[in-house]
Formats: structure tokens, sequence, C-alpha cells
């Protein structure tokens, strides 16, 4: 009986996954096409404001974002979490420009995927491997030059450069 709802588990995780992916590109290239601009981007560093022994040192990420003129955008990333587990995120959002200058402010919020087992309670709200999230950022552009430092509320910081097109 145990195999079978093990077996039974996988396959609705694997379902799930697929399903996530279908839906996260269909997202992406209908916004890729209605964009005014595309940032790439990746991390270059981040800060857990409180040490835990299972915290990996760097988390990778990469990610696109696409921008209307308007200030609305879109976007998503892949990146491994803060205990090395494989996730994604999509969001939407605003980009708030400060006044001529090359600052910026954004607020974006969406749906994280990836914390499971025994660090499933480390994000708020997380069914099933899937929990919201709301991440504020201050940003620099510097050129095609992207430079943003996000934050994690009372848990982090992570600083990317990307380029955008």
């Amino acid at each position: 009986m145990c195999a079978k709802l093990v077996t039974y588990a996988r396959r609705h995780l694997l379902k799930m996954t697929v399903t996530w992916f279908v839906l996260a590109s269909a997202i992406i290239c209908s916004c890729a096409v209605c964009a005014d601009e595309i940032s790439v981007q990746t991390n270059v560093y981040n800060v857990h404001y409180h040490d835990d022994p299972d915290h990996i040192p760097f988390s990778p990420l990469i990610g696109a974002e696409f921008r209307k003129s308007n200030g609305w955008l879109f976007g998503g990333a892949l990146f491994r979490n803060s205990f090395g587990q494989f996730s994604q995120v999509i969001y939407g959002g605003y980009l708030y420009n400060f006044g001529t200058s090359p600052f910026y402010g954004k607020v974006v919020g969406g749906i994280v995927h990836g914390y499971t087992g025994a660090y499933k309670d480390k994000l708020p709200m997380n069914v099933g491997g899937f929990a919201p999230g709301i991440f504020p950022a201050l940003g620099c552009r510097i050129g095609p030059v992207r430079i943003e430092s996000q934050f994690f509320w009372t848990n982090g910081l992570m600083v990317t450069m990307g380029i955008a097109f």
C-alpha cells in the first residue's frame, strides 16, 4: 500500500512540474511578444541575515524579465534555493522610475516552487512546494546593464546583474 502511495505521489509531482513548466513557458513567450525591454540576469552575491548550517554559500540564479514602458513587468527565474534545492519563480509587478535618474524601485509578486521536504516550512503558505512571494528591489541602469538588490524580507538579500535588450 505504501509503495503504491509513493508511486502515485511521484507521478502527481511529475505532472505538476510539467504543467508548471508549460504554464511558465506560455506566459514568458506571450510576454516576450509585447515587451518593450527584455533583460536577462544572474545573481552575483547573496547573503542571509541569519546563519543556518543548512544554507549553501551561494545560490546560482538565471532569470528573464519582460518590461513595458508603462512600468508593468513579468518574469521568471530558475535557481538553487538557500538549501540547494532546484527552484523556480514566476512573477509580475511594477517598476517605479525615480525621476530622470538611472535608479528605480520595483515590487513583484509571484509563485515560488521548490522548497520541499525538510525545508517546506521555510516559505509561509507553502502547499505542495508552491508558495506565494512578494519581493521588493532597488536597481540602477547603466546603459544596457541592470544591477539590482532584491530583498527577501527578514531572510536575506541578493544582488543581481543583467543585460537589457
